[in-house]
């Protein structure tokens, strides 16, 4: 009998404040642990809210994952409106991580930050995002 290797990856925190002074807002995981097989890619998923009275720009994001690993947050891009209404929300796949076929077995921990602000031209990266493992 063969029993498969399995990785976890873990994001720190099961729902985190993306805050500024402007326009806060909070992400929450659908799952902030998700256990993967070498070899393999799985999808983080997660409900963007805008808890402020002002809509939010969401420009871009910052994400990082420990090595070997590696991260895609091309749904974030496919998948976030350009602008959040005040107290608006949405619920979507944000990003990808990747197990190389000869990852060692563990927990792995990253962050994902959204950047952006109260214009187009924003890329203020929020106090009080989760940075770091």
């Amino acid at each position: 009998m063969r029993i498969p290797a399995v990785l976890s990856i873990l994001v720190p925190f099961a729902g985190f404040a993306v805050c500024s002074a402007a326009a806060p807002l909070t992400v929450t995981f659908a799952s902030s642990l998700l256990t993967a097989q070498r070899g393999s890619t799985v999808t983080f998923a997660g409900t963007v809210l805008n808890t402020s009275a002002a809509p939010v720009f969401l420009n871009a994001d910052t994400l990082t994952i420990q090595p070997p690993l590696t991260v895609n947050d091309t749904k974030f891009f496919l998948n976030a409106p350009p602008t959040l209404s005040a107290g608006g929300s949405f619920t979507a796949p944000l990003f990808d991580v990747t197990l190389p076929s000869n990852a060692p077995f563990g927990t792995f921990t990253g962050s994902f930050s959204i950047v952006g602000g109260s214009s187009v031209s924003s890329l203020d990266v929020p106090n009080g995002s989760v940075r770091g493992y």
